[in-house]
């Protein structure tokens, strides 16, 4: 008899999760994305718990791997939109430095 893994619907829900993840860093809804990463974290908490599945159908275990890999792939392109965002923060954030050491130089500082 085929035991049901309580933690395949978790993977589930991190998989599409992290889907989502993907789609509110590539519209740049950072609001969005804290919370889906938030829920997340919730989700893969519960998987610390004892878990039930290592008495469940190993048939879900190809089912589970390729959940996790799906959600392995939502966060590499979610880390590879939010690092490019971030180099491009850094970059203006520099740019703004360089300006305000230039005025202050140059301008004085306004006292």
């Amino acid at each position: 008899m085929h035991k049901v893994d309580p933690n395949l619907a978790v993977y589930q829900s991190l998989t599409r999760l992290a889907g989502q993840m993907v789609d509110a860093a590539r519209s740049s809804d950072w609001d969005s994305l804290v919370a889906l990463e938030q829920n997340c974290a919730g989700l893969i908490a519960s998987l610390r718990l004892p878990d039930e599945a290592a008495q469940a159908d190993p048939a879900n275990a190809g089912q589970k791997v390729a959940l996790i890999r799906a959600a392995l792939a939502h966060d590499a392109q979610v880390r590879e939109i939010t690092e490019a965002w971030m180099a491009r923060l850094q970059a203006c954030m520099g740019d703004a430095r360089r300006t305000t050491r230039l005025q202050q130089a140059y301008l004085g500082d306004g006292t």
